[in-house]
């Protein structure tokens, strides 16, 4: 009799502590599961006794914590890519037209990046009193790595050009340089030219056969006249070919 009256009691304690406990505990970990899988707009709410009243409430001012640091960091990231973005934008030429004193010729260029910051650049300054160069380019994928990469091709490329080297010469030097610690393995297209009122020499180490072009008489490598497949990239260190267009005046 003894045994029947202790099975029935312990099957009575049983179903209590599934029912208070167990069962409570399974509803709270399949809010935590989802909260924990990136839903932070999930609410805990267990209230069938004290204690689980007061943990339903502990996790979620957890999570309305969690949501609040998440939402200043990403206003404080948001902030940070604006002003990078107009330190980028601050050194490309940006002031049109830029050089009014100069009425032989006119340059107008814009830049709309797919993300806050990227790499696409353009560039253009006198190297001469009258030798303009100008420069159009794309740094392999987006975002403050390619900007990053960007202003380090930007500054070789312009300075090795005002210091009156080639326009070949140019870029086969920045091309070493930017070979250099370059464990990302990132690269740059680019275009570039330097202009006179007799002619303009550009560089291209791309090739293309759905654009107009000459093959180099010294190499035979194609030279296409338009923007196209210019790389700058690791371990090319091949010399750029010069392209020389003469500038018929009526």
């Amino acid at each position: 009799m003894e045994f029947v009256v202790f099975g029935m009691l312990f099957i009575v304690v049983y179903f209590l502590i599934k029912k208070l406990i167990v069962d409570n505990m399974v509803k709270i970990n399949r809010s935590l599961a989802k909260i924990t899988s990136g839903n932070l707009d999930t609410v805990v709410d267990v209230r069938t006794n004290e204690e689980f009243a007061s943990l339903s409430d502990d996790i979620n001012s957890t999570v309305l914590t969690l949501k609040r640091y998440i939402a200043e960091a990403a206003a404080r990231i948001d902030k940070e890519l604006k002003f990078a973005k107009a330190i980028q934008h601050s050194a490309i030429p940006m002031v049109f037209p830029p050089y009014p004193a100069h009425g032989e010729f006119d340059i107008y260029a814009t830049m709309d990046t797919a993300k806050e910051v990227g790499g696409d650049f353009y560039d253009f300054y006198f190297v001469g009193e009258s030798k303009l160069g100008f420069l159009i380019a794309d740094v392999s994928g987006k975002g403050i790595p390619a900007a990053m990469f960007m202003m380090t091709a930007k500054t070789l490329i312009k300075g090795y050009a005002e210091s009156g080297k080639s326009v070949d010469e140019v870029f086969t030097i920045a091309n070493a340089k930017l070979c250099e610690s370059n464990e990302a393995g990132m690269f740059v297209t680019a275009w570039m030219g330097i202009l006179t009122e007799e002619e303009l020499k550009a560089v291209s180490g791309g090739k293309s056969s759905q654009v107009p072009g000459i093959n180099c008489p010294c190499c035979g490598k194609f030279i296409p006249i338009t923007i196209t497949d210019l790389l700058v990239q690791p371990r090319i260190r091949c010399p750029y070919c010069l392209l020389v267009l003469n500038i018929n005046k009526k």
